[in-house]
């Protein structure tokens, strides 16, 4: 761990965590207060913490497209491919709309050697908009 992410997980425990546990005893109305504090492990590398947070807003939230993509790229970090590709699908299947997600499946599909898939995945990212799906497949030659 460095020291910029020392201080980072000292602030976070003395001052953010009680804030966020304390609103996290509410119901589905505090979901968002487990994906903020499951993105602040993330930004840590604290890929297990970060999931079990976007574990419990999950729970209080089960239509929480968000925090599915960001358990995916939790559980891609940690090596688990496949399970980051369920998390994107449950994403995507909650919220089509969002390219980043589409991204972040086509990058996982790729290290997976589904190549295919890959493709289908930066093209439908860029129909939305993605640019760096865009400069993927201009590299290709890929039309979308």
């Amino acid at each position: 761990m460095t020291l910029n992410k020392y201080y980072k997980g000292i602030i976070f425990s003395i001052f953010l965590a009680p804030l966020f546990a304390w609103a996290g005893c509410q119901h589905n109305k505090y979901a968002e207060s487990y994906f903020n504090t499951g993105n602040l492990y993330l930004r840590l590398e604290e890929n297990r913490q970060a999931i079990n947070d976007y574990d419990k807003a999950i729970e209080l939230n089960p239509k929480y497209a968000s925090a599915y993509n960001n358990r995916g790229i939790a559980y891609a970090r940690l090596g688990d491919n496949r399970q980051a590709i369920r998390e994107f699908d449950k994403s995507i299947e909650l919220n089509p709309k969002v390219p980043e997600v589409y991204y972040n499946r086509a990058i996982i599909s790729g290290r997976l050697g589904d190549e295919q898939q890959a493709i289908e995945n930066y093209k439908q990212a860029a129909r939305l908009g993605h640019k760096g799906a865009q400069e993927v497949l201009k590299s290709k030659g890929i039309t979308w």
